[in-house]
């Protein structure tokens, strides 16, 4: 693991008293974005919904490693997360507040630092 590096990981087979040559190591850059999710009908940001954002299912992207970073917790007061240990690729990503019903797939640009998600807002 390194800041700002998305981590690095390999499973190895170890025998005593022998060493492992790892060969070279290459550790990507990661990026953070910034998710902003709004009701659709009203358009203000769910403050304090609970939500998970993470790599979509249907992405065709195949990571060497750990995949893309999650989220998972309430939305902060303007009603969004950070998802770090992005790869400087395209990636679909999936924002769900804890239903089909409230789920949307949204794909990032390669350099995108911000993303506005407009969804229904759960009933509580």
């Amino acid at each position: 693991m390194a800041k700002g590096f998305i981590d690095l990981k390999r499973e190895l087979v170890v025998s005593p008293d022998k060493d492992i040559d790892l060969g070279t190591l290459v550790m990507q850059r990661g990026r953070r974005t910034r998710f902003i999710i709004l009701d659709e009908a009203t358009g203000a940001p769910l403050v304090g919904a609970r939500a998970f954002i993470g790599p979509s299912e249907h992405d065709a992207v195949e990571y060497t490693g750990q995949p893309p970073g999650t989220f998972y917790g309430n939305l902060d007061t303007e009603g969004g997360a950070d998802v770090e240990d992005l790869p400087f690729t395209p990636v679909v990503m999936t924002v769900s507040l804890g239903s089909d019903e409230f789920e949307r797939e949204v794909t990032l640009g390669r350099r995108q630092e911000t993303v506005t998600v407009r969804m229904p807002a759960p009933k509580h």
